[in-house]
This record gives C-alpha cells, sequence and structure tokens, in this order.
C-alpha cells in the first residue's frame, strides 16, 4: 500500500511538472522580458537602462517580464519558479520580479527576501490596484508596466537618483485614442481642401455670354445682341 502511495505522488508529482507552463529564458537585456510584444523598441531599451542603473547602484534588482497566457498555472506559482529561474537579486534575493499576464489581464510582484522589507505585500498589492487593474482592463499594457516598474523603483531609491524619463504621447497613449486622432486631423484636412475648392469655383470668372441669361424663353441676350450687330443675310 504504501508502495503504490509513492508511486501516485511521484506521477502525480511528474504530471504536475508536464502540466506546469513553460519559462521562457531571460533575453539577453535581462532586465526586461518583453516575451508578449507589448513594449514599443524604444520604451524597452529605456526602461533596461534605468533598471540596469538601479541594479549598478546596488539598490536592486527588478526584472520585469510580459508573458501572453499561464496555460492554466497560478500566477503566485508561475512567478515563483521563474524567479528562481532568472536567479533574480544574487545569493542575498535583493530583487524583485514584475510579471504581468496579457491574455488574462492579470500581475503579480514577486519579491526576494533581500527586499521584503522595502517591498511588503500590501505595497506591491497597493501598486498593481492602482497602476494595474484599470490599465489592464483597457488593453493598456505598456503604461500598467511602466507604472508598475516606477513604483517600485520609487519605493526602493526614494532620493531619485535614477532619473525617469520623459512619456511620449504616442508611446503611452492608448491605441484608440490615437486612431481617433488620427482620423479627426485627417478629416479636418479632407474638409479643408474641399472648402478651398468651392471658394475657388465660385470665384472663376463667368463667361459674359452666360451673364444676360433670359429664362423665360431660354434666349441668352447676349448672343441677340451679336446677332443685331452681325445680321445674316437672307437668300
Amino acid at each position: 500500500m504504501k508502495r503504490l502511495f509513492c508511486i501516485y505522488m511521484i506521477s502525480l508529482f511528474f504530471l504536475c511538472q508536464a502540466l506546469a507552463a513553460d519559462i521562457p529564458g531571460p533575453s539577453r537585456a535581462f532586465y526586461v522580458n518583453d516575451w508578449a510584444e507589448v513594449l514599443h523598441y524604444d520604451v524597452e531599451s529605456e526602461l533596461v537602462r534605468i533598471l540596469l542603473e538601479l541594479d549598478q547602484r546596488e539598490m536592486g534588482q527588478i526584472v520585469a517580464v510580459t508573458v501572453s497566457s499561464l496555460e492554466g498555472e497560478a500566477i503566485e506559482e508561475y512567478a515563483k519558479r521563474m524567479f528562481e529561474a532568472y536567479q533574480i537579486g544574487g545569493e542575498w534575493q535583493k530583487g524583485a520580479l514584475i510579471l504581468m499576464v496579457k491574455d488574462e489581464k492579470r500581475a503579480y510582484i514577486k519579491v526576494g527576501a533581500g527586499l521584503s522589507d522595502a517591498l511588503t505585500p500590501e505595497f506591491c498589492s497597493s501598486v498593481i490596484a492602482e497602476h494595474t487593474v484599470s490599465n489592464l482592463k483597457k488593453n493598456r499594457y505598456m503604461p500598467a508596466l511602466d507604472e508598475m516598474i516606477f513604483a517600485l523603483r520609487k519605493e526602493i531609491d526614494p532620493a531619485g537618483t535614477v532619473v525617469r524619463p520623459e512619456k511620449k504621447f504616442l508611446e503611452m497613449a492608448h491605441p484608440e485614442s490615437v486612431f481617433f486622432l488620427i482620423v479627426l486631423v485627417a478629416g479636418l484636412i479632407v474638409s479643408t481642401i474641399l472648402f478651398l475648392r468651392r471658394k475657388d469655383k465660385k470665384n472663376e470668372k463667368v463667361p459674359d455670354t452666360l451673364n444676360e441669361l433670359y429664362y423665360g424663353d431660354w434666349r441668352f441676350r447676349e448672343l441677340n445682341k451679336l446677332r443685331e450687330r452681325n445680321p445674316k443675310k437672307r437668300s
């Protein structure tokens, strides 16, 4: 009986491992791993620069990761496995993992022991509630990740030694807002062109022979004048 139970537990363990979502290896940039492809390249590069500088100042190692799906695995377990696989924070685990799941519109912050005093569970929960929930509901993945990163940075670097870059409108704005703005500008341009064409058409000089159009008997007075000046010879 004991042997059967052991076999069952081992089988269950391997089954869970097989069903667990694969964890992609860290990218060459390491600090930002955008596997869900929600970041613009220049935004990703700037975030990498800031997180690298934060790490070089020995304030903590923050790694941000986006994935499309967890394939049914609990986000807490997935984040724990990824944190350990990436060895975030080194030997003393002085680091944090920001995990964002695109399709599930969820985010989670896994904090290592070395930053647990600064980044408490209550603080991490408040960051997600304040900066993530509303953004993800509107498919604003890039602002959600950006705000989470800098909320954590501000907490572990309150003096602001690492400067946050200015947000660019087209990078951080909602795609629907950008599309509406483009359509509005295009509409204004087309309307202006049509208005100018109509104005030019009105200003065109009307031929003299049409100036004296007499509607009642369908005669052109100017044409009649010309006929009177040059009468046709009758045979």
